[in-house]
């Protein structure tokens, strides 16, 4: 959209004037303004299709009950459809992504135990059962083995369909998510999880504490393992020290969960194998297949 028609559809959603509307990002499925209106109130614009709403009503309830568990987070004012496309306003938080260059000891301490925290509580909102939607949009299953078969199902297709694997080797990736399903199975229990969380996904003020946890879009009812893929490979190795202060938050004193390292390589190996179709529909560089091609068959040879 030209930077009249999100002033518009920002000036329509709001009911107010706006001075000024300045483009932050366009990702998969969104593109994403700061609007400023003329009484000087900030909002953060994002914009997509119409055929994501199920998908944003999902991400708009995980919102609302991370929000209600304390998890700091952008609040939602307003979603609606404007010219063919699905307007989200949110509220501009001030703050900016951390940088680990910049941070320091204290701040990457305060960073980690804030989102430890932060992640313990949203980890603790007991749900029904695993789904991909929390709007009731998606089928959903009690028990965890149930929804990776359901999920493994789309994925292998989506696999097929874009020839991102040869069937003997998609069959062994397959094989090794069954295997290690059936075996973490009866300690999985459905609670949210983020699964997006890496730097820019972050705000913090300037002494390094949490200011919110942005983009819920990819919010699921998964085990709690995982929100830990995308943690452990791409924010936590990026600040020294933050291992120690975000286990110490999170796991409050209390020992690691039964099987963890096994549910954490099984929500590992499902999203890299997940990564593949997706960077070759989205027409992403081959770098990122590439690396989702490694990490998945070292998950393999682990299973």
């Amino acid at each position: 959209m030209s930077g009249i028609d999100v002033s518009m559809a920002a000036s329509s959603l709001l009911d107010v004037p706006i001075a000024e509307v300045v483009p932050l990002s366009v990702s998969y499925a969104n593109e994403t303004w700061r609007v400023v209106t003329d009484a000087g109130a900030r909002y953060v614009i994002k914009i997509g299709p119409l055929g994501l709403e199920a998908k944003w009503r999902s991400a708009h309830r995980a919102l609302a009950l991370a929000e209600s568990v304390g998890v700091p987070v952008a609040p939602l004012v307003r979603s609606a459809p404007h010219a063919g496309l699905l307007v989200r306003v949110f509220e501009w938080i001030e703050g900016q992504p951390p940088d680990p260059g910049a941070l320091g000891d204290d701040g990457v301490r305060r960073l980690f135990t804030d989102l430890g925290a932060a992640l313990r509580a949203l980890h603790a909102i007991d749900l029904d059962a695993f789904s991909s939607r929390l709007d009731g949009s998606a089928p959903s299953f009690p028990r965890w083995p149930d929804y990776l078969e359901y999920r493994l199902a789309a994925i292998a297709a989506r696999c097929r369909a874009t020839h991102a694997l040869d069937e003997d080797e998609l069959n062994r990736v397959c094989s090794a998510v069954n295997r290690l399903a059936s075996a973490v199975g009866d300690h999985a229990q459905p609670t949210l999880c983020h699964r997006d969380l890496y730097a820019e996904n972050l705000l913090v003020d300037l002494a390094g504490r949490l200011v919110a946890i942005l983009d819920f879009d990819t919010a699921e009812a998964w085990d709690c393992a995982g929100e830990f893929d995308k943690l452990d490979r791409l924010l936590i190795p990026a600040f020294p020290g933050a291992r120690r202060w975000f286990d110490d938050a999170y796991r409050e004193g209390r020992p690691c969960p039964p099987l963890w390292d096994e549910r954490v390589r099984l929500v590992a190996l499902v999203e890299a194998l997940n990564t593949l179709p997706n960077a070759i529909t989205a027409g992403w560089s081959s770098d990122y297949a590439d690396d989702a091609r490694r990490r998945m068959r070292a998950l393999v040879d682990l299973a």
